[in-house]
């Protein structure tokens, strides 16, 4: 719950975070949440701006832009360089969805729900990244990211204020 002083804002409706009711912030969970949000503020505050700035990039160009560099012809530099941009994108989200993958297997995500969210995404990046198609597809769902560190936030937030 975030909990900015004794007014209103002290108590939150609905909590971000699942977890058994009457159950309290321990070392132990903090430490987890406090590592997986970490990775979001390292990787979306940077990695979801640059997948919109690339998604700009394909709005400036003709309409073939957005499904490859070589979808017509020989390929212009400029949307070979966004298409470029955007396997960056993709390397960087594929490798956030490894280790969020790998917090389920660590026990510390235990939903089914969580590990079928991170593997579909996964197995929906090395699909897009292999075939080098659908950048503006790509770079427009990666953009979607720059809401994570404002939940992440929430989360740590959370649990300074619960006294952990």
């Amino acid at each position: 719950m975030l909990c900015f002083g004794d007014g209103p804002l002290a108590v939150c409706p609905f909590a971000l975070v699942r977890r058994p009711e009457g159950a309290v912030w321990t070392g132990f969970f903090f430490s987890k949440e406090a590592a997986q949000c970490v990775v979001a503020f390292t990787s979306h505050i940077v990695l979801g701006p640059f997948a919109l700035m690339v998604l700009a990039g394909y709005h400036a160009g003709p309409p073939w832009w957005g499904i490859s560099a070589f979808a017509h012809g020989s390929p212009d530099p400029r949307a070979l360089q966004l298409d470029i941009y955007t396997c960056i994108c993709g390397e960087i989200l594929i490798g956030n969805l490894l280790y969020q993958v790998l917090f389920w297997f660590l026990g510390w995500e235990e939903t089914i729900d969580s590990l079928l969210h991170h593997l579909g995404f996964l197995a929906a990046g090395i699909l897009v990244a292999s075939g080098g198609m659908c950048g503006k597809v790509a770079v427009a769902a990666i953009g979607m990211e720059v809401s994570s560190p404002f939940l992440s936030l929430h989360i740590l937030l959370e649990g300074f204020c619960s006294g952990v």
